[in-house]
């Protein structure tokens, strides 16, 4: 593939679709009284999600319950998008109220330093990318044909995870018809463009966030793995530097969300 040559992007300016989309994002920010958005019809599916998947799962291994909450909110979840939107996925569903922090863990939190996880966990996006949803759920049967014990039990979750996952993808899609020809492809096969990449990133972020909706994960090297397919529309012809700072602009909103008051500024 040919290298695209270095261009200056000082220029580059937010379209009006981004700026209506950061318009609304801040007036959703300013009339939440929280440091995060929540939906609580979201919270609402998550906690019933989780409530059906341990009550037909008494007595299963912890790890198989998990993955049946998975399977439980990918089938609920709502799943709709602004007009203006270039990415789907919600990542409100985090509830926001909870035990409050005691005086004694105000005091040893300082100290946990680098003994904390919050921010250091990255997952390998990178593969999902590579492969697709179908090829990594092809993989885990292959290896649960021959497992055994826990490895077993383990492969299993696995398996429903990605099944989950899959549905959750085919339900953005069923329900966001607009948007169909760039989701859809995605349950059958990996991205083939850069506006497909990056939906596809963002919903294994979000979809790692029900499995625990109170941790941080980063993205890791999101250039490194990413630039192949910008490169190659680039190339193509299929889109320009304006609609690819566009996808950018939509993608870096999406994170806003679930972080604090503010951020989009």
């Amino acid at each position: 593939m040919a290298t695209v040559a270095w261009t200056d992007t000082s220029a580059l300016r937010p379209s009006d679709r981004v700026q209506r989309l950061k318009a609304r994002l801040d007036r959703r920010l300013r009339a939440s009284g929280h440091r995060i958005l929540s939906d609580p019809q979201e919270a609402r599916v998550l906690a019933e999600a989780i409530r059906r998947a341990y009550e037909a799962t008494e007595g299963e291994p912890t790890i198989l319950r998990r993955a049946r909450v998975l399977t439980e909110y990918a089938r609920s979840c709502p799943a709709s998008a602004h007009s203006d939107e270039l990415l789907v996925g919600n990542q409100t569903f985090n509830p926001l109220h909870g035990p409050a922090w005691t005086q004694a863990d105000r005091e040893a939190l300082p100290g946990l330093g680098w003994a904390m996880t919050a921010a250091h966990i990255v997952h390998d996006y990178e593969s999902m990318l590579l492969h697709g949803i179908a090829d990594h759920r092809q993989a885990i049967q292959r290896r649960l044909a021959r497992a055994r014990g826990d490895e077993a039990v383990n492969l299993r979750a696995f398996a429903e995870a990605l099944e989950a996952f899959a549905t959750f993808v085919d339900r953005h899609a069923a329900m966001t018809p607009r948007l169909a020809d760039v989701i859809g492809p995605l349950i059958e096969g990996p991205p083939q463009t850069f506006h497909q990449a990056l939906q596809l990133v963002w919903f294994v972020q979000v979809f790692l966030h029900v499995e625990n909706p109170g941790v941080a994960i980063s993205f890791g090297r999101f250039d490194r793995y990413l630039w192949p397919f910008l490169e190659a529309d680039l190339e193509a012809g299929r889109i320009d530097l304006q609609d690819a700072f566009d996808l950018a602009c939509a993608f870096l909103l999406k994170c806003c969300v679930p972080i604090r008051k503010g951020c989009s500024r």
